[in-house]
């Protein structure tokens, strides 16, 4: 038995009608991912606590320089994550099925994002109408209110930031947006053979790093026109949002390991490698280091690293392979979207109690805020999102099992 299942299907063309048989491949499992979700996820949810507290105008930390990091460094984790795992898939989708079918693969990534995205526009932008003010946001942001709800609504939220600023509740949707477009432009590299495909994702690369020089040199000489500054500005700020080179290098790491390279992998799980990475990510978030237009390579090596060595290594440093952390990553993504409703909801309550913060204020904010969100995230999974999860399966071409106690070991 090598694990694929027959699914028949029935497919009817105007000539005639054929019975197509559907092979779903071996399935993939990658223990310790669910827990890099979490931690991405929870750094996130500690960020916005501190900028939650500066914008309501409140004593906070948020201009210390690793709390002012970890909520942004914390999203290009989830990139490099994203890239690295659809990637693996695809390359194992078009290995074992010779193809990759574009319109499961849509329809998966339909019904893992759009129901709980679609859900939090309609309470995100409620609340931020309703509680901006008593918060100490401004409420100018929402307008032009139908403008902003119809970039959200065809997944250009990254844009509405950029055109209109940051929108209290759904502010954290513009990395699902820019996750989105990158699924719209990426399986369709993997219809091309394997070298090309490599090739066309390493040009790419390189193709955005020099975007990044040219920008800034054009930022630098060419920006001063009054009538071209706003227009620069979006454009600008919508291309820095995009952050494809992470992802991007997640898949090459993905590609190392479904080609079970014999060089790059003992180099890669290497002890002096891992531990580079694990120092580099605390001592970079720190020092703000500035690394220009390499910034989201160079992290997203980082990253990469840390994860390829979570996923695949019997001896990483960091395993993350607890149950707990298993089930807080399987719904990140509710912590993700809802920790704003929550923290919003914990400083109302709390500042009335105790206006000048302190030690117990912040205990209890964080405290609260935390449990407050991993119990709306678990229920949103169980009751909401778990229907249109369940429709996946039919879908599926090559199996994801999050929960599988397999090793998977790379030759």
């Amino acid at each position: 038995m090598d694990g694929r299942t027959e699914e028949p299907e029935t497919e009817t063309s105007p000539k005639h009608a054929t019975k197509r048989v559907v092979v779903r491949g071996n399935p993939v499992f990658f223990p310790g991912l669910n827990g890099v979700r979490f931690l991405a996820a929870f750094s996130v949810l500690l960020y916005h606590i501190e900028v939650f507290k500066h914008f309501s105008r409140l004593p906070n930390w948020y201009a210390f320089p690793l709390w002012k990091n970890l909520g942004p460094y914390g999203v290009v984790c989830f990139f490099t994550l994203s890239g690295f795992l659809i990637t693996y898939l695809l390359l194992e989708e078009k290995k074992q099925m010779g193809t990759v079918r574009l319109r499961k693969f849509y329809i998966r990534r339909m019904l893992r994002i759009w129901p709980l995205y679609y859900l939090i526009i309609a309470l995100g932008f409620t609340c931020a109408y309703l509680f901006a003010d008593t918060l100490g946001f401004r409420r100018a942001p929402l307008e032009p209110f139908g403008t902003q709800v119809g970039l959200f609504a065809l997944m250009l939220p990254n844009l509405a930031w950029q055109m209109y600023g940051v929108i209290p509740f759904v502010g954290p949707l513009w990395s699902v947006g820019v996750e989105e477009q990158f699924y719209a432009t990426w399986p369709w590299l993997f219809k091309m053979g394997r070298k090309q495909t490599l090739f066309a994702i390493l040009a790419i690369l390189l193709g955005f790093i020099a975007a990044r020089f040219l920008v800034s040199w054009l930022t630098e000489n060419h920006a001063s026109h009054s009538e071209l500054n706003r227009n620069w500005r979006v454009a600008i700020g919508f291309f820095a949002t995009l952050k494809l080179e992470c992802m991007i290098v997640g898949g090459l790491m993905a590609f190392v390991i479904q080609r079970k390279s014999a060089r790059m992998i003992p180099l890669l799980h290497s002890l002096p490698i891992q531990a580079a990475a694990l120092l580099f990510i605390p001592l970079a978030l720190w020092h703000e280091l500035e690394l220009g237009p390499f910034s989201n390579t160079v992290w997203g090596i980082a990253f990469g690293i840390f994860i390829l060595n979570v996923a695949t290594n019997p001896k990483a440093l960091v395993r993350l392979r607890h149950p707990a952390l298993d089930y807080l990553g399987r719904i990140s993504f509710g912590l993700y979207v809802y920790h704003s409703f929550a923290i919003a909801g914990c400083l109302l309550v709390l500042r009335t109690a105790y206006p000048s913060g302190g030690v117990t204020f912040n205990v209890l904010l964080y405290g609260l805020s935390t449990l407050i969100t991993v119990g709306m995230a678990a229920l949103s999974f169980r009751l909401y999102e778990q229907p249109f999860l369940s429709q996946k399966k039919k879908w599926t071409v090559i199996e994801n099992h999050s929960e599988d106690k397999r090793k998977l070991r790379p030759a």
